[in-house]
């Protein structure tokens, strides 16, 4: 299933005039974060992604939890049931360690990309999400990575997860 910029969407008016709305006074919310926007509420988020393409079939939403997030923007219950897929470690305005080392640079994450899981996630096994950002802050300046140390106290470790859903178009 492709992903969708429902930014792009917007833009191009492929939404209709109060999803478009609602979705920018969403978008303003999480200005901060300038690389995630979070929907708390499901029905608006599958009538989003339908209505941005309304040919699927399914509609596929991604979750996301931890602490911080549910301190920060709140957090509920999931009342549909959530395939768990494994662990991202993120920060605002940084993105996705995963993204910046294993997958940006293999060759130096030899172990952790074996451990990667079948989502290429890692599990939430204290051991080897705490060895991965060990390795990761120990290299990240000779290996011209995205420097992550001076903001570790903000990077949070994500459950993510995947909901599937009928699309109602």
């Amino acid at each position: 299933m492709a992903w969708v910029d429902v930014d792009r969407a917007e833009k191009s008016t492929l939404l209709p005039t109060a999803l478009g709305a609602k979705w920018r006074e969403l978008r303003a919310l999480h200005a901060a974060n300038r690389d995630i926007v979070l929907v708390a509420d499901y029905r608006f988020a599958v009538e989003l992604l339908a209505a941005v393409d309304p040919e699927q079939k399914r509609v596929e939403i991604c979750t996301a939890y931890s602490p911080t997030l549910a301190r920060r923007f709140g957090g509920f219950r999931s009342q549909v049931s959530v395939l768990e897929l494994g662990i991202d470690i993120y920060c605002p305005g940084y993105g996705s360690m995963l993204l910046q080392g294993v997958y940006a640079r293999p060759d130096l994450f030899s172990a952790a990309a074996s451990r990667l899981n079948n989502y290429g996630l890692l599990d939430p096994d204290e051991e080897t999400l705490t060895s991965y950002i060990e390795r990761y802050l120990r290299i990240e300046e000779e290996a011209d990575l995205e420097a992550f140390e001076s903001v570790l106290e903000s990077t949070d470790r994500i459950e993510m997860g995947r909901v599937s859903v009928e699309n109602p178009r």
